[in-house]
């Protein structure tokens, strides 16, 4: 796709940034353009011409969705179907995104806005959601990467 090369280019993040993020995550991209597409903010997309983050957070939310629950099959053997959905939504709803980045992966600093959000600060709702299209990303990609990144930041860290 033509974007895909544009899109990296005209991303305003250096390639030693993305390298030093790929880093962070433990993940490093085959295809850098889906990387941007997750760090890049509606905003971003003022003429319609790049994709942003809204469909691989979708994607992200249901593979984190799918991740707990497994996790929580694995820890809780003798739970019936009934709790293990209570423990779930739990879990779900307790889960901070943006405070797990400000405490420790601090990869909301790479989040790609557009011109109308120049001087705004992030909210935590877009810090979230930038997390949930990193791990959307990652599980296109690796899925087993991706439910690592989730174990070893968000599970273990909850």
């Amino acid at each position: 796709m033509w974007w895909r090369r544009s899109q990296i280019e005209h991303s305003g993040i250096s390639k030693d940034s993305i390298k030093e993020l790929e880093g962070i995550i433990g993940h490093k991209f085959g295809d850098k353009a889906l990387l941007i597409e997750a760090l890049s903010h509606p905003s971003r997309n003022a003429e319609g011409q790049f994709p942003t983050y809204e469909r691989l957070a979708w994607v992200g939310d249901a593979f984190l969705y799918h991740t707990i629950s497994i996790h929580l099959y694995e820890v809780e053997p003798n739970a019936s179907t009934s709790r293990l959905h209570e423990l779930r939504e739990n879990y779900k709803k307790n889960l901070d995104l943006a405070k797990m980045d400000a405490e420790g992966l601090r990869i909301s600093r790479f989040l790609i806005t557009g011109k109308s959000r120049e001087g705004q600060e992030n909210s935590s709702g877009m810090i979230a959601t930038m997390v949930e299209a990193v791990i959307g990303a990652i599980s296109i990609e690796n899925p087993k990467r991706a439910k690592k990144f989730i174990i070893d930041n968000i599970i273990k860290n909850k």
